[in-house]
């Protein structure tokens, strides 16, 4: 097989951006981060990386290297209808920040479909990519729940909050415990101690079933989640116990700072 296309062979210069963002297997709590409950997931050593770099114009080409294809499309309302809509879908959360066109290549070794949240590691990988481009004043819990956003009401999965979370928040090695209905969050030691593909399939079985939203009070079928959802709750923040780092392993990094997150 021959070997991947680089971002210079892809797009003809070099990226200015490298975002990662871990997948999960779960300990505890299959359903309960999106019916209102606790969860305990751990960071797993396979990643999604982004590497991206920003255009002049407002055209977005986009390669999988899993995909083995490039996609391109227009920033605005009108999504793709292809597997760049998780692109899409990350840049309709921008809001009012400042946001262009943008060259990117992905590459993955998580395996699609298994109950690993490639999908949360995919939009919190390019939201990092985003964050440290543009400057965004983003704190890592609120990238986190942005990418929730993102795949809940533009990519139109009704999903929890979980797998973002520890996407963004979570350490390698350690489990994170997240309380959904209070919004606290603490971290703790992991159970195991290494990770084999293996034991990584084994986690992600019992996750490959479609979770049982249908039984869950407040979820509906609309696309943009309007029909309700998981929604952080308003009587506290999250403060995590114990010592955490302003950046978590994998963000984004550039050559130019990109100033504090917020």
């Amino acid at each position: 097989m021959a070997p991947a296309p680089t971002f210079r062979q892809l797009f003809g210069h070099s990226p200015e951006v490298f975002a990662e963002a871990r997948g999960r297997a779960n300990l505890i709590g299959e359903h309960t981060d999106y019916s209102g409950g606790v969860v305990l997931p751990v960071p797993l050593p396979l990643s999604t990386r982004v590497e991206l770099r920003p255009r002049k114009d407002f055209t977005i080409r986009v390669h999988s290297v899993r995909m083995r294809a490039t996609e391109r499309f227009v920033l605005g309302p009108e999504p793709p209808g292809s597997w760049s809509r998780y692109l899409w879908a990350a840049t309709q959360i921008a809001g009012r920040r400042p946001l262009s066109g943008f060259d990117a290549r992905i590459d993955s070794d998580l395996p699609p479909g298994a109950g690993l949240a490639s999908s949360a590691a995919l939009l919190v990988a390019v939201l990092r990519a985003l964050r440290a481009t543009f400057g965004w004043r983003l704190s890592d819990r609120r990238l986190a729940l942005l990418a929730h956003r993102a795949e809940s009401e533009y990519a139109g999965v009704p999903v929890g909050p979980m797998d973002p979370f520890v996407a963004s928040l979570g350490h390698p090695g350690r489990a994170l415990f997240l309380d959904t209905t209070s919004g606290w969050r603490c971290c703790t030691p992991a159970f195991t101690t290494g990770w084999s593909r293996g034991t990584i399939a084994s986690a992600g079985c019992s996750a490959r079933r479609r979770r049982g939203l249908s039984a869950s009070p407040g979820w509906g079928s609309s696309p943009r989640g309007r029909s309700g959802g998981w929604r952080p709750s308003p009587r506290r923040s999250i403060a995590a116990p114990g010592t955490w780092s302003p950046r978590t392993p994998g963000s984004a990094r550039r050559s130019r700072r990109s100033g504090p997150e917020t």
